[in-house]
């Protein structure tokens, strides 16, 4: 858990802050401590994890009743997800043990490097662009969180259907001597729903804790950490598709909240990254899809999200997310249309002139290598904050298409994000003949970029996003995540690299909250604990 923080008050709102608790077992003081029982799950989740005072925060807890038969079925997932978080570690320590030799070769050498961390979706892509159907890959494993208190009865149903009547009692402390209240319960007998929310006077850290009692039961208790006035938050689900689904509910935390959808596949950073200055002007979480089939899970958020009907802008062609999830769409009632060009730099162009048709007012746009996911994670933030597209292009030359569009518009600012193995000297070259004012921002790695790009670009955010340098599917949705928050997306590894530490350094008494993308095997516990020292968090 963080340390207590008492921060100066942020100008941040009651729905920024992302980050997914499941409570260990703790039962309370008036009641016996139970042995877990098979089956029946009580999870907690506090929306948001740092607050502003008086802002409002949600607290959110899913009491789940299993038959016992379903026992062999959880044990058998939980194996399988210690055995793909395993493997995931050792492709994640792979993929950093890349990266790290080319940070210290030269730039052609780390072009080598990013060459080889794009190669499976550089083909991947190729399949795109060529209308075939691109399975998903495996699916990134984070920190899969344990299962919270356990209870020891099963609710029954009530008689007329519907709600639970009395089968179980959800009360929520909010740990700031306010009385304890009764959560307002919804949902079936299987599977009861409680909600709560609160405002906190004073700046500080509370311990939010649920109490949930089955009629006949044991009441057994989650306890949550919240902060108020600052401090740090881990964002992470079970996968790639829970964590993007997470940061859905803290940016919209009400239900039929958020103005449309953006769905992405998850093997893929280019079409979700060039999506975030989109997610920004419709009010949309991007989410995230396999080619083939619509999780259940993000199935059930768009429809929390957007309501019975709404919007979900699919991007990327039949190849990227196939026609079946389009449909699996419009059967459950919302309306799809599919942003899709030839290949990923024209559907970033098409994103591009979306901004346009709304009449945003494009005088900066953001330039980024085709197949260098680092360097577009690091300026989709800024481009979001600002309304400007993300433009791709491959690193030799500029793709004639991306300097017509640039002809559409007046006095505009092109940053470019990554060195010359990301976008080559021959393209600034052309850009500045063509008229424009080219501001490169690049360092001598990926770590460095993202470096120069927070403290060039947010030289005064009070807020930064950590993700992992190595591999982009837990960092997919925090772009425009990031953009709302006025942060920019910091990258690490293993350690905490050099250029992002005196970055903190430097805004040591200005950063007061800090989020990090996925759960400890992306980003160590280490990582983070070093980036509090250094705020003081």
């Amino acid at each position: 858990m963080n340390k207590n923080t008492h921060r100066a008050g942020l100008g941040v709102s009651a729905a920024m802050v992302l980050a997914l608790s499941f409570g260990a077992v703790s039962a309370p003081a008036q009641a016996e401590e139970v042995e877990p029982q098979a089956g029946d799950v009580l999870e907690v989740e506090v929306r948001p994890a740092i607050a502003t005072p008086s802002g409002i925060v949600t607290v959110a807890a899913e009491y789940e009743a299993e038959d016992d038969d379903s026992d062999e079925a959880e044990s058998d997932e939980a194996d399988e997800a210690e055995s793909d978080e395993a493997d995931e570690a050792e492709s994640d320590e792979a993929d950093e043990a890349e990266s790290d030799e080319a940070d210290e070769a030269d730039e052609a050498d780390e072009a080598e490097s990013d060459e080889a961390d794009e190669a499976g979706e550089a083909e991947s892509d190729e399949a795109d662009d060529q209308g075939e159907a691109v399975q998903d890959g495996a699916v990134q494993e984070t920190d899969a969180p344990a299962a919270g208190a356990v209870l020891a009865q099963r609710p029954t149903q009530s008689p007329g259907g519907g709600a639970p009547a009395a089968a179980v009692e959800l009360v929520v402390d909010f740990g700031d001597g306010s009385a304890p209240e009764a959560m307002r319960v919804v949902g079936s007998a299987e599977e009861v729903k409680g909600f709560g929310k609160h405002a906190y006077a004073q700046e500080g850290t509370y311990t939010v804790t649920v109490t949930a009692t089955p009629a006949g039961g044991t009441p057994v208790s989650v306890p949550v950490e919240v902060q108020v006035g600052g401090g740090s938050a881990r964002l992470a689900g079970a996968d790639r598709f829970e964590t993007a689904n997470r940061l859905a509910r803290e940016d919209f935390p009400g239900d039929g909240e958020a103005g449309a959808v953006l769905l992405a596949r998850s093997d893929g950073f280019a079409d979700a990254l060039a999506a975030a200055p989109v997610a920004l002007l419709e009010e949309a979480p991007v989410l995230l899809t396999s080619t083939a089939t619509l999780p259940e899970s993000v199935h059930a958020e768009i429809t929390r999200a957007l309501g019975e009907a709404g919007t979900v802008y699919v991007l990327g062609g039949e190849g990227a997310i196939a026609p079946s999830v389009v449909e699996e769409l419009r059967a459950g009632g919302h309306e799809a249309v599919r942003i899709s060009g030839e290949d990923r730099v024209e559907t970033s162009l098409l994103l591009a002139q979306f901004l346009l048709d709304s009449g945003a007012d494009l005088d900066e746009v953001v330039l980024t290598g085709s197949s260098n996911f680092p360097d577009a994670l690091s300026g989709a933030s800024y481009a979001a904050r600002v309304n400007a597209p993300v433009l791709l292009t491959a690193p030799g030359a500029l793709d004639a298409r991306v300097l017509a569009f640039l002809q559409q518009l007046d006095d505009v600012q092109v940053h470019v994000t990554g060195g010359a193995s990301s976008v080559g000297d021959a393209v600034l070259a052309e850009l500045a003949a063509a008229g424009y004012e080219v501001q490169r921002l690049a360092g001598g790695d990926r770590y460095e970029t993202s470096a120069e790009v927070a403290g060039t670009l947010f030289p005064e955010a009070t807020s930064v996003v950590l993700a992992t340098g190595s591999n982009f599917p837990d960092a997919l949705a925090g772009a425009p995540a990031a953009a709302r928050r006025g942060a920019p997306v910091l990258l690490v590894g293993s350690e905490l690299p050099g250029s992002v530490r005196e970055y903190l350094q430097d805004g040591a008494g200005r950063i007061q909250s800090v989020y990090v993308l996925g759960g400890e095997g992306t980003v160590p516990a280490t990582v983070l604990a070093e980036v509090n020292t250094i705020l003081g968090l």
